[in-house]
């Protein structure tokens, strides 16, 4: 493959990446914002995160017959590759391949649910630039399942972003008038989408173990058996639980039959929510192509660059519907512009500086670190212990974790 071909390669996955999530996180929001006429007469907001997870799984298992479709045609075409008549499970089998798969639906099932909760609180924009503190929890967690050892510029690149993400949370707590909820329940807001982010990077840990190790998994095969499995979860497991589980949902935790009948007799909650799920489809092929191409670490960065779009998409449709109102509560859509606006897009701008140090694109990380007198190379305390050659120098592995902060 030529350097022209893997540059457009990488430049489109980046591309698909920010457009389709972009539309998953614009469609969710608007959605949990519009109001509907529920299973009892009356007209709530469609504020139903479970029911978008279970939504999200039916877009990754659409990636399933869309693998089959496509390796019907490979073999029409290419009889005599070897690799066309191999299992896509490898050599692991279908029973260790689906145990693995039900592990990373629970998480990809939890990492969601909690993203979509904490949307609940915060404005879209806020829940997608939090993202961006997913490298640090896949910074630590390949360190220890992948037993990669991070470089300085990748630690100063996660310190920036810290920086930026506490910018982005000091905005949303300032600027709570814009949502209508307290200070409180932006915390919340903000510790469950984090929560979520601890949980996902583990997710892509084992994404690009298995798909990067000897048992080479396809891309569409892994989304659509996700899809699959969390799909059955939703319904066997979390829907009959939240039902019964008392809540402020018509006595449930969420009532999954009610957010069915909105769901099929509200055409805009509808439309928005098939948005959303074909958009999902789309958006984990790519994710997973990008875990197979390039590396987790890089998957996080570059869907952390996609709130520069959702913040410029939010402000367009608050503008847009201020004066109409036709969001729940009498609101606009969207998000509004003020002097607190001002912090989110240094904090903003402090995420991006710190993705592309982290990311080391063109050698900028290198370069910032030798402007500012940093010594490059591998951060020496992640190094294995028998790089020291006298017990003086391992014991001063706790000395150096000082130096290197």
């Amino acid at each position: 493959m030529s350097d022209k071909t893997s540059n457009l390669i990488t430049f489109s996955l980046i591309g698909g990446t920010m457009l389709f999530g972009t539309i998953n996180t614009v469609a969710m929001k608007v959605t949990f914002s519009t109001d509907g006429k529920n299973m009892f007469g009356g007209i709530e907001a469609f504020e139903k995160p479970w029911w978008s997870t279970f939504l999200m799984f039916i877009g990754e298992a659409l990636c399933l017959p869309a693998y089959f479709i496509m390796k019907f045609y490979e073999n029409k075409y290419k009889k005599d590759d070897k690799q066309l008549h191999q299992s896509p499970t490898g050599s692991m089998g279908y029973r260790r391949f689906i145990l693995i798969v039900l592990l990373l639906s629970t998480c990809d099932l939890l990492s969601s649910t909690l993203s979509g909760i904490s949307m609940l609180y915060c404005p879209a924009s806020i829940t997608q630039m939090l993202r961006g503190f997913l490298i640090v929890f896949v910074l630590f967690t390949g360190r220890i399942f992948l037993k990669r050892i991070p470089q300085m510029f990748h630690v100063f690149g996660v310190v920036m972003v810290i920086v930026g993400l506490i910018l982005v949370g000091l905005t949303a707590m300032l600027n709570t008038s814009g949502e209508n909820s307290a200070v409180g329940q932006i915390f919340i807001g903000i510790a469950l989408n984090l929560a979520g982010q601890a949980v996902s990077s583990i997710q892509m840990i084992i994404e690009e173990k298995i798909m990067k190790g000897t048992d080479s998994i396809p891309p569409l095969f892994l989304a659509g058996f996700e899809g699959v499995c969390g799909t059955l979860l939703c319904v066997c497991v979390f829907f009959p639980a939240l039902y019964f589980i008392p809540g402020n949902d018509h006595g449930s935790q969420e009532n999954f039959i009610n957010a069915a009948y909105m769901f099929a007799k509200n055409p805009l909650i509808c439309g928005l929510m098939c948005l959303y799920t074909l958009s999902v489809a789309v958006f984990n092929f790519i994710g997973f192509t990008m875990s197979k191409l390039l590396t987790s670490a890089h998957r996080a960065l570059i869907s952390t660059l996609s709130p520069a779009v959702v913040w410029l998409v939010m402000i367009i449709l608050y503008y847009s519907t201020v004066d109409s109102k036709p969001a729940h509560g009498n609101m606009p859509y969207g998000e509004e512009l003020n002097w607190f606006s001002l912090i989110e897009a240094f904090g903003f701008v402090w995420i991006i500086v710190g993705n592309l140090i982290h990311n080391n694109v063109n050698g900028f990380g290198s370069k910032v670190l030798k402007t500012l007198k940093i010594n490059d190379g591998e951060v020496k305390c992640c190094q294995p212990a028998h790089k020291y050659k006298t017990i003086a120098d391992t014991e001063s592995i706790i000395n150096l974790v000082g130096e290197e902060i």
